[in-house]
C-alpha cells in the first residue's frame, strides 16, 4: 500500500515559478552527461582489470551489465547528492503568498481511482479512509469520488458495486461516490481514465488520480487544490510516494529507505529537472485544459443510500 505525503512534503514538488528558471534545460543535459561520462569511465577501468588475464564469458557478461547498473547508481547518487546539498543552500523561494488565486469560487475536484480485479475490501477501505479524512477537514461540496472499474469478471464487478453502495450508505455520501464498470476495457486502465476525461472533462476543474492502493490525507488533498488555484501555470502536481503497512522484512526495509531518501530524491529532481519532473501516472492532481462534451455522461451510476442509480 502507498500513502501519499503530507503537506510538508509538497514543498519541493509544488515549487513552481512564473517563468522557467534559466539553465534548467542545461542542468538536465549536464546530469545526462555526467551519468554517461562517469559510467563510461568506470566501465573502462573495469575492462582494464578483467582483461589483464584474459576475458572469460562470465566476465564478458559482467562487462555488459556493468555500465547500465553503474549508470543507475550514478544517477541516484547525483540526484540524492544534489538534494542533500540543496537542503542547505540559502536561496529565495517562491511562496504561495506571492501567487494570485485562480478564482474566488471553490474548484470542482474529481478523485478518480481506477481498478481491475483488485481486492474489493482493500479498495473499499482506501476510499473510506480518504473520504473520512477529507470530510474531517471541511466541506465536501467541491469533491466527487469515482471508482472506475475494468474488471471483466462479473462476480468481481458485482462485489465492487455492492462495496460502493455499502460505503455510500455508511458515509452518507449520496451523489459523492460514483461507480462505473466498462463493458469493454479498451486501453485497459489508461483507456478507462481517458474515457472518463472525455465524458467529464468540463465538469471538474481538477482530477486527482489514485492507484488502487493509494491512501491520501484530506489535508493534503486540500493543499493540492490550494496550490493549483494559486498557480494557474501548473498542469500536473505530483506527490511523493511513501510505502506503508509492509508486512515482510523486505517491505519494512523499503519503507525505511523511502522515508530516509525520498525527500533527498525529491529535492534533487527539483534541482536537475525543475518543472519537468517525471509523472508516474497516478498520485497527482491534474488541471483540465481541454474542452470536451459532458453530454456523454450516461453510464456512470450514482450509488445513493436508497440504492437508486442514475
Amino acid at each position: 500500500m502507498y500513502a501519499l505525503g503530507d503537506r510538508a512534503e509538497l514543498r519541493a514538488v509544488g515549487r513552481v515559478r512564473r517563468r522557467p528558471p534559466r539553465g534548467r534545460n542545461d542542468r538536465a543535459l549536464a546530469l545526462a552527461g555526467l551519468v554517461l561520462s562517469l559510467s563510461l569511465a568506470a566501465t573502462g577501468l573495469f575492462w582494464g582489470v578483467i582483461r589483464a588475464e584474459g576475458v572469460t564469458p562470465a566476465e564478458q557478461l559482467a562487462l555488459v551489465l556493468f555500465m547500465p547498473l553503474f549508470g543507475s547508481l550514478t544517477f541516484t547518487f547525483l540526484v540524492t547528492g544534489a538534494g542533500f546539498l540543496r537542503g542547505f543552500a540559502a536561496r529565495t523561494r517562491s511562496t504561495l503568498a506571492q501567487w494570485s488565486p485562480r478564482a474566488a469560487t471553490p474548484s470542482r475536484v474529481a478523485l478518480v481511482m481506477v481498478v481491475r480485479h483488485e481486492v474489493v475490501t482493500r479498495v473499499q477501505a482506501g476510499l473510506r479512509a480518504i473520504y473520512q479524512s477529507l470530510a474531517a477537514t471541511g466541506s465536501m461540496e467541491p469533491y466527487t469520488f469515482f471508482l472506475l472499474s475494468d474488471s471483466t469478471d462479473l462476480a468481481v464487478g458485482a462485489a465492487e458495486e455492492r462495496a460502493v453502495h455499502a460505503l455510500t450508505e455508511e458515509l452518507g455520501a449520496t451523489g459523492r461516490v460514483r461507480y462505473r464498470r466498462r463493458a469493454e476495457n479498451h486501453g485497459r486502465k489508461s483507456g478507462n481514465l481517458a474515457d472518463f476525461c472525455m465524458r467529464w472533462g468540463t465538469t471538474f476543474d481538477y482530477m486527482i488520480v489514485l492507484d488502487a492502493d493509494s491512501v491520501l490525507d484530506g489535508a493534503t488533498i486540500r493543499e493540492l487544490v490550494h496550490r493549483m488555484d494559486r498557480q494557474p501555470r501548473i498542469g500536473i502536481l505530483q506527490l511523493p510516494i511513501r510505502p506503508v503497512n509492509g508486512g515482510s522484512l523486505f517491505a519494512r526495509i523499503q519503507q525505511f529507505a523511502a522515508s530516509a531518501y525520498a525527500p533527498l530524491a525529491t529535492e534533487g529532481i527539483a534541482f536537475w529537472l525543475g518543472n519537468a519532473a517525471p509523472y508516474w501516472g497516478h498520485n497527482a492532481i491534474i488541471a483540465w485544459r481541454h474542452s470536451c462534451s459532458t453530454a456523454g455522461c450516461r453510464g456512470y451510476r450514482v450509488v445513493s443510500r436508497s440504492g437508486e442509480r442514475s
